[in-house]
């Protein structure tokens, strides 16, 4: 009785194979722009519009915040007088500065496209616009800053209609 026993248990039963859970159907993955693993969990965004129409836009805009900005639109219509800084216009100018202007600029750098440099030219002279919405520094300071703020704006311009043959 003892032998049985000890054949009995000595035989080793087959295992029968693990039982799998039913696999979970795979999440849907989110539309992305990129298809780096660290950037792929990241919501699509639009492409921003950086064709040459959207460059003069944006340039043009800069040009009008430069005008609010250094107070020239005042002599333009004929009303010069001395005000507080900063004035209305100014606020104007500078809350469209701090608001989506810069990434809408800054969006369009560095894109490896045909005007990365006037996108450049125009960044910059975003940046610049700060400064000169900047009370805090002289009026000379500022003025300064302004001038080139535009020159800036006027040189982009330029290199578009050339690139454009306009």
């Amino acid at each position: 009785m003892l032998c049985l026993l000890a054949v009995v248990g000595c035989q080793r039963k087959q295992a029968s194979p693990p039982v799998k859970p039913p696999a979970l159907p795979a999440p849907a993955k989110p539309a992305t722009l990129f298809d780096h693993a660290m950037l792929a969990g990241a919501p699509a965004r639009p492409r921003p519009d950086c064709s040459p129409e959207a460059l003069m836009a944006a340039a043009r805009h800069v040009g009008e915040l430069e005008l609010l900005a250094s107070g020239e639109f005042k002599f333009r219509r004929g009303k010069p007088k001395a005000a507080a800084c900063p004035t209305p216009e100014a606020q104007l100018a500078s809350r469209e500065v701090k608001g989506p202007l810069p990434d809408r600029v800054s969006s369009c750098m560095s894109q490896d496209a045909p005007f990365d440099a006037e996108w450049d030219m125009v960044n910059s002279a975003v940046l610049a616009l700060d400064a000169c919405l900047d009370c805090a520094r002289t009026k000379e300071e500022r003025a300064t800053r302004c001038r080139w703020v535009a020159e800036q704006v006027k040189r982009a311009e330029q290199s578009v209609k050339t690139r454009m043959n306009r």
